[in-house]
């Protein structure tokens, strides 16, 4: 999920909810901990890059 910062800046964030129960077993609300995970969104991007640009090198190797 994309969040927004005051001075109007983004960054994504990974929250997993954990429902509490009351004496009955019904929801009553959720804790959630927010974590942002910008960087390593980022840094998958960057692999991802990464394994393209190798493949596509390995290509142009085969060529000549």
């Amino acid at each position: 999920m994309w969040v927004r910062r005051k001075d109007s800046s983004g960054y994504q964030v990974e929250t997993p909810l954990t429902p509490l129960l009351d004496d009955e077993g019904n929801i009553t609300r959720y804790i959630g901990i927010r974590r942002d995970i910008t960087e390593l969104v980022q840094a998958e991007k960057d692999r991802e890059v990464s394994r393209d640009l190798d493949a596509q090198n390995k290509q142009l190797k085969q060529l000549v």
